[in-house]
């Protein structure tokens, strides 16, 4: 059974595989593209055996959504079903959500789903992907460039709307964002203070919460320039991310007490915002916490803050209470670990 949903993704019932099929009736999916560091896309070639596109080259990995699952969720578990690759959810990059069509010749139905196109950088080797058996023949990994001028006889092996206009777009878009992609984390330098400091008054700009009042800042402010004695030399850990040395990301956690801790500071360059260093850091965040033998984490945040609200809730946190701050609504969250 797979759910049925309407134009809004809601779902509205649920029908077996067969009928959603024959009827075209709209339901959830997920493809997943891996990008590589020399920009290719790597399909996996259909077995001849399939009902449907046999022998064509098809998404790194696709699948439908089970009932109560979700995207991400369907990404992962139908990665390692069709790759053998574990892969970080956090690092899957959602290139669009769209409402697909697609037109099967041999079944002669329509294929009606409310899509999520995701991206992973894989950096690994084409010959490491497992082929699932019964289902694939292979991999093939295909230059972006390359996608953009096949021949009519190149064309034939693909399933059409995986190399349609909007998925080259796409692609593109993956070019770009798996660009940027090689950053690292390292434990906070005194040297970082001033670097540190600016991003945290960017990012606050940039979401219309920073308040400039220099009295209030200087009190508000002060772990930031005391992060080895706040955070770091008092049971905590403050990380900075770095794209080519330059520091795009930053967060660290803060000891409440002997059991709890406080996320603090997490902030992430606004021109890198939406390429999912924000998951990254606050998973990194949580599994130091773990490490440090904590068992609960507290943060919050400012009402307005709708990203940053959404990544804490899918991450686990829940909200506790409200207040406000500087005349500005702030939610509290936790998590317990």
């Amino acid at each position: 059974m797979l759910e049925v949903v309407d134009e809004e993704d809601n779902v509205i019932g649920l029908e077996t595989r067969e009928k959603i099929h024959r009827e075209g009736l709209l339901h959830r999916d997920i493809h997943l593209w891996f990008i590589t560091p020399k920009n290719e896309i790597i399909f996996q070639l259909r077995s001849k055996l399939k009902d449907s596109f046999p022998g064509m080259l098809d998404a790194t990995v696709a699948g439908h959504v089970e009932p109560g699952a979700s995207y991400e969720e369907t990404a992962s578990k139908e990665c390692k079903e069709e790759t053998g690759i574990d892969i970080d959810i956090s690092k899957l990059i959602l290139l669009k959500k769209m409402k697909n069509e697609s037109f099967d010749n041999i079944k002669n139905n329509t294929h009606r789903t409310m899509d999520r196109q995701y991206a992973y950088l894989y950096e690994g080797s084409i010959n490491n992907l497992k082929i699932e058996k019964d289902s694939a023949e292979g991999f093939e990994s295909w230059s972006i460039g390359k996608l953009h001028n096949l021949s009519e006889k190149e064309r034939e092996r693909f399933i059409p709307a995986r190399i349609s206009k909007n998925m080259l777009e796409l692609f593109d878009k993956a070019r770009e964002v798996a660009a940027n992609l090689s950053f690292s984390f390292r434990r906070f330098e005194k040297r970082d203070e001033e670097v540190v400091y600016n991003l945290h008054v960017t990012a606050m700009e940039q979401v219309g919460t920073f308040i400039d009042i220099p009295e209030l800042r200087e009190l508000w402010d002060k772990d930031l320039k005391n992060i080895e004695s706040v955070y770091i030399n008092n049971n905590g850990e403050f990380y900075v991310v770095t794209l080519k040395d330059k520091i795009i990301g930053m967060g660290g956690i803060r000891k409440v007490d002997e059991t709890t801790t406080e996320v603090k500071r997490m902030r992430v360059e606004p021109s890198m915002q939406g390429k999912g260093i924000g998951k990254l850091i606050l998973d990194k965040l949580i599994e130091k916490a773990k490490e440090l033998g904590y068992k609960k984490l507290i943060l919050d945040t400012a009402e307005k803050q709708k990203a940053a609200r959404h990544l804490y809730e899918t991450r686990g946190f829940r909200e506790y209470k409200r207040g406000e701050i500087a005349g500005q609504e702030t939610i509290y969250y936790q998590l317990e670990i």
